[in-house]
């Protein structure tokens, strides 16, 4: 069955991920929030077929808006100018709002992997240096914080900086 060098790699496997999942405690709300804006994504991939639907069966086929269009579509929108609108809205809705959950999760899995890495140089180098009154994780940590705040400033002067404004 099981030989003892496998027996002793699965219990040295279960406690690195045990440690690890120790070291993450302070970022589960963050990594709860990454993992809930990534399910997002699932859903609002689905609602990407819908203008191109209204677009074929309701403005180039004719057909009158039925079922839950009725009660979603606003009923000045129901003509084919109107519905031309709508679908061109409902396609930059869909697209904006994909691109930006995808921007959030790609900030928050950057933010979270850095600071979890910057916690484990910050032990580290504490477990090095023992004797200094004042710990050099502590030290690298504001030095960290400092660099991710100008990039942060650098960001928001750059084009995303434009748009927000």
């Amino acid at each position: 069955m099981n030989s003892p060098d496998t027996r002793t790699k699965t219990h040295g496997d279960l406690a690195l991920i045990r440690r690890m999942v120790g070291e993450a405690r302070p970022y589960w709300g963050r990594i709860f929030l990454l993992f809930t804006v990534g399910l997002l994504n699932a859903p609002l991939a689905l609602l990407i077929p819908i203008p191109l639907k209204i677009a074929v069966d309701n403005i180039i086929g004719g057909q009158p808006l039925e079922g839950i269009y009725l009660a979603v579509i606003p009923a000045m929108w129901h003509d084919d100018n109107g519905l031309i609108i709508f679908v061109a809205i409902l396609v930059v809705a869909i697209a904006l709002t994909s691109q930006l959950l995808s921007v959030g999760q790609s900030f928050l899995r950057s933010f979270i992997s850095e600071r979890l890495m910057l916690d484990f140089r910050a032990k580290v180098l504490d477990q090095i240096f023992p004797a200094l009154n004042r710990s050099v994780g502590s030290v690298i940590r504001e030095i960290e914080e400092e660099r991710l705040i100008l990039v942060i400033v650098d960001h928001l002067n750059g084009p995303i900086g434009q748009i927000v404004r």
